[in-house]
């Protein structure tokens, strides 16, 4: 009797000991995966926010002092080198590499960013080209762009408009697939970007050249002052 209990004791104990070593694994591995969870997705934002923060974005194109000459114009979050790639017949021959300038903008002391401007000159007229924009970090999708005929007895399409905002875009999406039937050759913006350039810090702006860049960055986009773009000595409008 005395020796049933002691062996049932016994094996009491060595289960316990053994459920403790088993719990103590058991927490041991969720601590330990708890552990690289926490690691991963700590480097998964590192990336993302330094992979936003790299690459191009507000990628928008305008005319330069000829319609064979197109600037393209962006900005980063950070400063770095930033190139465009140029390339005609579909993507399949490359034309050449831009470097171009980069100016530091600040809307005030709660927003900067570096905007980049790269000078195509000489195009073929009437030709197609395509472009991306990358650095060490980051690449943009490719856009292209059509520059017009060099006969000035034909015929050149525009499409204006003016008073756009951002919060209130109800006309973007009508706007951009008109823009990109391909039937136009230049865009005109007719006054009062974003409502307004300048708010939030500048934010706004940002997120209102984020969203025509659908169009803005395949075709010119022409431009003219209004009323709304005077903060600060039309400094927005100016740079961007």
């Amino acid at each position: 009797m005395g020796n049933s209990i002691v062996s049932r004791t016994s094996g009491y104990t060595l289960i316990n000991e053994f459920n403790k070593k088993k719990n103590c694994k058991q927490i041991a591995c969720c601590v330990l995966c708890t552990f690289f969870i926490i690691t991963f997705s700590v480097l998964s934002l590192n990336f993302y926010f330094d992979n936003r923060d790299t690459k191009a974005q507000q990628i928008h194109l305008s005319f330069g002092n000829q319609t064979n000459n197109i600037v393209v114009t962006w900005s980063t979050n950070k400063k770095y080198q930033n190139t465009l790639n140029l390339f005609s017949k579909d993507k399949e021959q490359y034309i050449s590499t831009f470097v171009g300038n980069s100016y530091h903008f600040v809307s005030d002391s709660y927003h900067q960013q570096y905007i980049h401007r790269v000078d195509i000159t000489d195009l073929d007229y009437d030709a197609r080209y395509f472009y991306n924009i990358d650095n060490a970090y980051s690449s943009s999708n490719f856009f292209n762009f059509k520059t017009p005929s060099e006969n000035l007895e034909d015929t050149t399409n525009l499409i204006a408009f003016g008073d756009l905002g951002y919060s209130n875009d109800i006309s973007v999406d009508a706007l951009t697939q008109e823009i990109n039937t391909g039937m136009y050759d230049a865009i005109l913006h007719i006054g009062d970007f974003a409502y307004n350039l300048d708010s939030e810090s500048g934010h706004n702006g940002d997120n209102f050249l984020n969203l025509i860049q659908p169009f803005a960055a395949n075709i010119p986009y022409m431009t003219c002052p209004g009323n709304h773009e005077s903060a600060n000595n039309f400094s927005d409008y100016i740079h961007r």
